[in-house]
């Protein structure tokens, strides 16, 4: 759970770091889950590895400004790849509210990261409905929490 994303990231962003501060250019992207804002139930290990990437991205922000160098986290909600086929996350216990949310395919999702590479943002989050959901979250916690937590499963 935690040797990929994070580790796995930590160590790409290690390895490409020098080049680019010394360039002064550059974008490390991320792709990070809706676990990292406001997990479910189930997904403990899981949710820890995208807070900790999450976490690598807030703080490189931090590190990065005024280098040239940007870090971008993207936010997917589903895609129609074989993701819960390789993974610990059961897509069972990935709650109801999740089939609200309009299915990306994985084409769609590179050309969004390509975009971000060109375009870089701090942090970005597809499709809409997720977005607005993360508004949710962020005006009413606690009532997003309990959405996630007592909605159901997702089939």
């Amino acid at each position: 759970m935690t040797q990929a994303p994070y580790l796995a990231a930590f160590n790409v962003t290690h390895a490409f770091m020098r080049d680019m501060l010394e360039r002064r250019s550059g974008v490390v992207i991320y792709v990070n889950s809706p676990a990292s804002i406001c997990p479910w139930r189930s997904c403990v290990g899981y949710a820890a590895s995208r807070w900790a990437l999450r976490g690598l991205h807030e703080a490189l922000c931090q590190d990065l400004a005024g280098t040239g160098v940007s870090s971008c986290q993207i936010v997917f909600g589903r895609t129609d790849g074989s993701y819960f086929e390789h993974n610990g996350v059961v897509a069972a216990d990935v709650p109801a509210i999740a089939a609200t949310i309009r299915l990306l395919t994985t084409d769609e999702c590179g050309r969004i990261i390509a975009h971000h590479a060109e375009h870089p943002s701090r942090d970005a989050m597809y499709p809409l409905m997720l977005r607005l959901y993360w508004w949710l979250y962020r005006l009413a916690p606690d009532l997003v929490r309990w959405t996630l937590r007592y909605g159901g499963n997702a089939n």
